[in-house]
């Protein structure tokens, strides 16, 4: 159960880095992470093992890296997104697994 709370606090500083490079006020950031941290989609995603808490922070990973000026982080972005998609797939496959 530590897993998931280690990507919730990874998802969150990711947020707030998205959040500032969008030039966001701090006090309105701020407001935009507290609404994050008690909306139940977060709280369910990272408190609970379940398939969503890895994609979340990849996809959050992977846009930080997108929207910085040089250009081998847009490759980085590209393999964490390409992550968050291959963690999907994984997660589907392992389900059908189960099934049968």
């Amino acid at each position: 159960m530590v897993l998931p709370a280690v990507l919730g606090l990874l998802s969150l500083f990711l947020s707030y880095l998205l959040l500032k490079r969008f030039k966001i006020e701090p006090l309105t950031r701020f407001l935009i992470l507290l609404a994050l941290i008690l909306s139940p989609a977060f709280i369910y995603a990272f408190t609970v093992s379940n398939p969503y808490a890895l994609p979340v922070a990849l996809t959050l990973l992977g846009l930080v890296l997108f929207f910085r000026d040089e250009r081998h982080h847009h490759f980085l972005a590209f393999l964490a997104f390409a992550g968050a998609a291959a963690s999907y797939l994984f997660a589907a496959l392992f389900i059908i697994a189960l099934l049968i």
